[in-house]
C-alpha cells in the first residue's frame, strides 16, 4: 500500500514507512493532479494543459516526459505496479493507496499541497478549487455530514451563474476578449431557450441577498485569459457550486482581433461544446432531482424527438412545440415547427401540398417577427425558404444573418451546405458542412452534421469521404432514407457494385416505391443542377428504376 499525506507537505510513504516523494514540485504536482481525479486518472494533454500553459506544446510534452520518468524511478520497486502511463493517460491505482486525513494530528489545519509552487496560472487556478473542496472536507473524496445535508435539498431549479471574467495584468484587450467570449456562450444558451442565467459581471446585487440567490444557481461559468506571445490563452470552465469541482475545462489559443477571432475554428467549436455540456447538465439535473419541467426544457426535449425522423417522434415534437407557442419560446417553437414540415417531406411521410406550404410560411413569419435576432430561428426559416418554397436568395440572406450573429451556430453552417448543394455548389457546401461537424462534435444530433457532410461529398464526387460519414450515420439512424439515397449513389459511382445493390437493397425497404420519378414528384430540390444529375446518375448505377416496379 502506498500511504499518502495531501494535506500540508506532500508526503507519500511505501509499505516499510520509506519516504517515495519525488524530489521536484512538478512531479509532485503531476502525482497529486492524478491522486484526486476521479478513478485516478489524467490524461497527458490535460497535464501539459495545467502545468506547461505558458510553453510551447512541445516543450511541454518534453517535460512531462522527463517528470514521469522521475515519478517512475521515485515510486520503483515498492509500488512501481500500482502506476500506469502510456500515450495518452497517467493513472494510478486508488485502491492500493490509504489517504491521511484530518483526525491525524500532523495534517489538522494545514492546506492541501502545502509549499506547492508551480507558477502556472492554469495549476494555481486548479489549485485554488481544490483547497475549496479540501476545506469542506474531512477525508479525500468525502464532505461533512452537514455539508452532505445541505446539498441533498435541491434547488428549486438549474440555473447558470457567471463569474467576473479573469484576466492575468490589466490588459484591456484580453478583457474585451474574455467578454465577448462569454457573451457568445449567453447568446448561444439564450438563443436555444435557456434564461437561468446570473450574470454576475455586471451584479447588482446587495452582498445580504447574493447567499440565497447563489442557493438557486448549482453551476457556474469562469472564464480566464491571459496573453501568450502573439495570441490569447483562454480557459473555460464549469464549475458544480456544490461540489467547487470543475465538471467541464477547455483550453486554447484565440486571436485578439475581431476579424480573425470570427474566423477561428477552435474557439467557435469551444463554445458550442461549452453550451452542449450546460445543457447535459441541465437535463441531469433535472433527472436527478425530479424537478418540474420547464419550457426550456419541453423545447429541447421536442428537438431531439424530432431527430430520431419516426412518424410518432415527429408527431409528438409537433405537439410539444404548438403547446409553447404561445410561451415566451414561441419564436423557437414556431421555426422548429416549420422545419419539422421539411423531415415530414424529405422523408415522404407527406407529399408537398398548397396548405402545408402556407402553414410553414405562416410559422416561419411569426418566427421572424417575433426575435429576429435569434441565430437558431434565422437557420430554420433559412432552410425551410431552401427546401419547401426554393427562394434560394431569401435562405441565403437569413443564413448569412444567423452567422453574422453567431459564427459558432452549427445548425446555421449546416444548413447553409445543404443550400449550397441544391444550388449546384457541393464545394463549397461541403467545407461549411465540415466546419459545421466541428462545431457540433459534442451535439445530441451530430449524426444530422455527418448527413449534410455525406450530401456534399457524394455531389462532388468524393466518394470516400461520403462512404465514411453516411456509415457513420446508419451506425445511429439505420432507417434514414435521405443517407441510404446518397449512399446508394456513392457505391454506385464507386463501382462497388454487391455494395451500391445492399444499400439500394436497404433503401427500398424503407421506401419500397422509390425510384427517380418519385424523387422528383416530391420536388427534391437541386436535382436539375450538374451535381443533381450527377446524383441521379450514381442512383441509376446502383440499380434504382426510373419508374418504381
Amino acid at each position: 500500500m502506498l500511504r499518502v499525506r495531501l494535506l500540508g507537505p506532500m508526503q507519500l510513504r511505501g509499505p516499510d514507512g520509506q519516504d517515495l516523494t519525488p524530489a521536484t514540485q512538478k512531479a509532485c504536482a503531476i502525482l497529486a493532479m492524478v491522486l484526486v481525479a476521479e478513478g485516478g486518472r489524467r490524461s497527458r494533454s490535460w497535464l501539459i494543459d495545467h502545468l506547461w500553459s505558458e510553453k510551447p506544446r512541445s516543450l511541454g510534452q518534453t517535460s512531462l516526459r522527463q517528470s514521469l520518468k522521475e515519478i517512475r524511478k521515485s515510486l520503483s520497486p515498492a509500488c512501481a505496479g500500482m502506476l500506469t502511463i502510456d500515450n495518452f493517460v497517467v493513472a494510478i491505482d486508488l485502491e492500493k493507496c490509504v489517504f491521511e486525513d484530518r483526525s491525524n494530528d500532523d495534517a489538522a489545519g494545514q492546506d492541501f499541497l502545502e509549499g506547492i509552487d508551480i507558477g502556472d496560472p492554469e495549476f494555481e487556478e486548479w489549485l485554488t478549487l481544490e483547497r475549496r473542496h479540501w476545506e469542506k472536507s474531512e477525508t479525500p473524496g468525502k464532505a461533512p455530514a452537514a455539508i452532505v445535508a445541505a446539498d441533498a435539498r435541491p434547488p428549486p431549479r438549474f440555473g447558470l451563474r457567471i463569474d467576473p471574467v479573469m484576466v492575468s495584468g490589466f490588459d484591456r484587450e484580453e478583457e474585451a476578449l474574455a467578454n465577448v467570449i462569454v457573451d457568445r456562450i449567453v447568446t448561444g444558451l439564450v438563443e436555444d431557450g435557456f434564461h437561468d442565467i446570473l450574470d454576475r459581471r455586471s451584479d447588482s446585487i446587495s452582498l445580504l441577498a447574493k447567499r440565497d440567490v447563489d442557493a438557486m444557481y448549482s453551476l457556474c461559468l469562469r472564464c480566464s485569459v491571459r496573453r501568450v506571445r502573439d495570441s490569447a490563452r483562454v480557459a473555460i470552465a464549469l464549475v458544480d457550486l456544490a461540489e467547487e469541482q470543475t465538471i467541464w475545462r477547455r483550453v486554447f489559443d484565440a486571436a485578439t482581433s475581431a476579424i480573425h477571432r470570427e474566423r477561428d475554428a477552435d474557439l467557435a467549436a469551444g463554445l458550442s461544446q461549452c453550451i452542449d455540456r450546460i445543457w447535459l447538465e441541465k437535463e441531469n439535473t433535472a433527472r436527478l432531482r425530479k424537478l418540474g419541467e420547464d419550457g426550456a426544457d419541453t423545447l429541447r426535449a421536442a428537438v431531439q424527438d424530432m431527430f430520431e425522423l419516426g412518424v410518432a417522434d415527429l408527431a409528438r415534437a409537433e405537439k410539444d412545440l404548438r403547446r409553447l407557442i404561445p410561451t415566451r419560446h414561441g419564436a423557437l417553437a414556431s421555426a422548429w415547427l416549420a422545419f419539422l414540415v421539411t423531415f415530414r417531406v424529405g422523408q415522404r411521410f407527406v407529399r408537398h401540398d398548397s396548405a402545408l406550404h402556407e402553414e410553414a410560411r405562416d410559422l416561419v413569419a411569426r418566427a421572424l417577427e417575433r426575435d429576429p435576432a435569434n441565430s437558431v430561428v434565422l437557420a430554420l426559416a433559412g432552410h425551410v425558404h431552401s427546401y419547401l418554397f426554393g427562394n434560394y436568395v431569401r435562405a441565403a440572406e437569413l443564413f448569412e444573418q444567423a452567422i453574422r450573429i453567431n459564427p459558432g451556430r452549427a445548425l446555421a453552417w449546416d444548413l447553409y451546405s445543404v443550400l449550397h448543394a441544391y444550388i449546384g455548389r457541393p464545394q463549397p457546401g461541403l467545407q461549411c458542412a465540415l466546419f459545421a461537424r466541428h462545431l457540433g462534435a459534442q451535439s445530441l444530433y451530430r449524426y444530422y452534421f455527418d448527413t449534410s457532410c455525406l450530401i456534399t461529398a457524394s455531389m462532388l464526387g468524393r466518394h470516400d469521404l461520403a462512404i465514411r460519414h453516411g456509415e457513420a450515420v446508419l451506425d445511429v439512424r439505420p432507417d434514414f432514407n435521405s443517407v441510404l439515397r446518397y449512399l446508394t449513389s456513392s457505391y454506385g459511382h464507386s463501382g462497388l457494385r454487391e455494395k451500391a445493390a445492399g444499400m439500394h437493397h436497404r433503401l427500398l425497404a424503407v421506401e419500397p416505391s422509390f425510384s427517380l420519378e418519385a424523387l422528383r414528384d416530391a420536388r427534391y430540390p437541386g436535382l436539375d443542377t450538374q451535381a443533381g444529375r450527377y446524383f441521379l446518375r450514381g442512383l441509376k448505377k446502383a440499380g434504382v428504376r426510373e419508374i418504381a416496379a
